[in-house]
């Protein structure tokens, strides 16, 4: 056989296992699609609160996005402030055509929620975003807090591989393409699309306005 040739093909498996370790161990696709209302919660929705609270923030994210990244401390103390009142729900919505290691981030959540980790996971891929964002070894690293959440390795690796994890990623992502949606953080109040707010007072008005409707205020 043609050295030349060996050399190339040695090359093209190169590059693809490059990628398939880049997606988290999946590089196919899927024909997953959601069946029901995207504006209304599911039953599998990643969900925080109560199902009776008075609003509910559906938001589509992105874990390499630095504007998601930006949002979720003021998120996360909105779910303080309100408690009971505050139901809070994150939807899949990797924009992989921009963010490389968005789908694998996307696929570590997924199967760390298969072992009821998944808030544990969706925070800390947030707050380490700057560290993992513009490597070439982000599903490591993945691994790493993995690890360090107390997850079953053997279990991880098979699920963050798996067409299951894959699908139901894909399936969220298909309800937000239902939507219209185009970027992330895309938000959802109480059923309606709502401006993304540029601070955490804006983003309590939104809330406290939503709240006033439902009192009839």
């Amino acid at each position: 056989m043609d050295k030349r040739f060996i050399a190339i093909l040695i090359a093209v498996v190169a590059v693809m296992i490059g990628v398939f370790a880049l997606s988290g161990g999946k590089s196919g696709t899927s024909n997953a699609t959601f069946e029901g209302d995207p504006t209304q919660v599911q039953a599998d929705d990643w969900a925080q609160g109560p199902a009776d609270a008075k609003v509910t923030l559906i938001e589509y994210g992105d874990f390499q996005c630095p504007g998601c990244a930006a949002l979720f401390p003021a998120l996360e103390q909105v779910k303080q402030e309100l408690g009971n009142e505050f139901r809070f729900i994150f939807r899949h919505f990797p924009l992989t055509s921009i963010h490389p290691n968005a789908m694998a981030a996307h696929r570590a959540a997924e199967a760390a929620g298969l072992q009821g980790k998944f808030w544990e996971m969706h925070n800390q891929l947030y707050q380490t975003q700057q560290v993992w964002s513009g490597v070439s070894n982000a599903p490591e690293l993945f691994e790493g807090y993995a690890q360090e959440l107390g997850l079953d390795m053997d279990k991880y690796r098979t699920d963050i591989a798996s067409q299951t994890v894959f699908d139901q990623i894909s399936k969220f992502q298909d309800s937000g393409n239902q939507l219209g949606l185009t970027s992330t953080p895309s938000l959802l109040l109480n059923g309606e699309v709502i401006p993304n707010p540029a601070t955490i007072d804006d983003l309590r008005q939104l809330i406290q306005s939503a709240i006033d409707a439902t009192n009839g205020s």
